[in-house]
């Protein structure tokens, strides 16, 4: 199966814009990734539109070989958008590859090794407090932050994480000067950004209750000796750990010194070399990943460099919902896995990217999560089975939940469990292919011969 064509496809998701990278083969097999372009990205639709051409014809297996090649058109400048652009790609041929083979992608990277993972909800009011038009219940007030971490407890989460906030006008308003906002080019750290901040955890940590950990990210919002500050005032405060980006590992590394919380990082670099100094100089407890600008693929080699180091990773999610999905491969496969991210607040437009929410009439619900999972999915089939037009539950090789076949065929949908699609057709279609060899299902061997007293025997 070879690359035929690699094209983008973008969507409006309110205040920002989600774009995805569309690979396919010739043989009509669709893969697809997400990637960013937005806050320092800019122009990687057009590097992904011209590496493209570069890799069309190469076979998808070849995962590592494209990898390659790629690298050498970017080898002056493998970083920033041709890194992103490369990654892109790269997420795009693992699901394609994925789809081939019939497996999920963590199959492709060694298999999971959990079924689970912990999330937190990222960014817990900033974007109430810095974008209220999009995402709805402002907050005004330091009453609404507190609301709002009770919020965080009532709905499940075990953990969330927050930003730097300014008090001063008597609502909060988001403190970034990294960012242009306010515009202090020297990002110093003074007395009022401490009490501010010292502040705004407190009402978090008021309503969420003690049971709920707390995540602070400083970002790029201060030199060394405003984050040494920084850990140094919040040092009796209850912190999960402190998000700090900076380009020295060795300045890092004196902060995580004088911290006695723990310090993560590195959610900006691309390349497992860009990770090296962090890890030699001890900067960081938690390595974060961005799989959506590295690639899952060079991701996993980032998490394996990290675990020769004793420490571990964390996924950068800041994305759309498929990036999401990229994200929990990565994190049932990786063995240095820590904590995630999940933006919980959903604005207007978000959701019309997501598979799982379609505007066009759906004829079957394909439940390719743990059989545990298949329960909860077919009762949302079944309530939505009128305004989506839904026929069939199938519960992919491997899933099977007798509790909710019994439900969905009570509530007259069609039922299959521990069944492939992509093999089902291929067996009764009589489509010759290696798609459900060595499943159990159909078998590619052939009738073992033997002789017996000089006659032919099969068996």
């Amino acid at each position: 199966m070879k690359i035929a064509r690699i094209e983008t496809r973008h969507c409006d998701a309110g205040w920002r814009n989600y774009h995805f990278v569309k690979l396919t083969t010739d043989d009509g097999v669709v893969g697809w990734s997400e990637y960013d372009q937005h806050q320092g990205a800019l122009g990687v639709t057009t590097v992904i539109e011209q590496l493209g051409e570069v890799v069309v014809g190469y076979r998808v297996a070849d995962l590592e070989r494209i990898y390659q090649r790629l690298l050498t058109r970017a080898r002056q400048s493998m970083s920033g958008v041709m890194a992103m652009a490369i990654g892109a790609i790269e997420n795009a041929l693992l699901d394609a590859r994925a789809k081939e083979l019939s497996v999920p992608c963590c199959d492709l990277l060694g298999g999971r090794v959990r079924d689970r993972v912990r999330v937190y909800w990222s960014h817990c009011g900033t974007w109430r407090i810095g974008l209220p038009q999009y995402y709805g219940n402002a907050i005004t007030d330091i009453d609404g932050v507190k609301a709002l971490g009770a919020e965080v407890r009532e709905r499940g989460f075990t953990a969330l994480k927050t930003n730097i906030f300014d008090y001063s006008s008597g609502s909060p308003r988001g403190w970034a000067p990294g960012f242009g906002r306010p515009f202090e080019p020297g990002q110093n750290v003074d007395r009022k950004v401490i009490s501010n901040l010292r502040k705004h955890l407190g009402a978090l940590r008021d309503g969420a209750g003690p049971d709920v950990d707390i995540l602070l990210d400083l970002n790029f919002n201060a030199k060394i000796s405003g984050y040494r500050q920084i850990v140094r005032a919040l040092a009796e405060l209850d912190l999960f750990w402190i998000e700090i980006d900076t380009p020295s590992p060795e300045g890092l590394a004196t902060v995580r010194q004088e911290s006695p919380h723990p310090i993560s990082s590195c959610e900006t670099l691309i390349t497992p070399a860009a990770f090296l100094p962090f890890l030699r100089a001890e900067a960081v407890d938690v390595a974060i990943i961005d799989a959506v600008w590295n690639g899952v693929w060079q991701s996993m080699k980032i998490a394996a460099l990290a675990g020769a180091y004793e420490v571990n990773v964390a996924p950068h999610n800041y994305y759309g919902h498929l990036a999401t999905m990229m994200n929990a491969h990565m994190s049932a496969r990786c063995r240095t896995f820590g904590s995630w991210r999940r933006t919980s607040t959903a604005c207007p437009g978000m959701g019309r990217s997501s598979p799982t929410s379609p505007t066009a009439p759906v004829d079957m619900v394909d439940v390719f999560r743990s059989s545990d999972a298949a329960l909860e999915i077919t009762r949302e089939a079944i309530r939505l089975r009128e305004e989506k037009r839904i026929e069939v539950v199938w519960m992919q090789l491997g899933v099977r939940n007798d509790e909710a076949a019994a439900e969905a065929v009570a509530a007259g949908l069609t039922v299959v469990m521990d069944r492939c699609p992509k093999i089902e057709y291929g067996r009764l279609s009589g489509e010759l292919g290696w798609g459900g060899v060595d499943s159990g299902v159909i078998s590619s061997r052939r009738p073992r011969l033997t002789l017996t007293l000089g006659r032919r025997r099969s068996r």
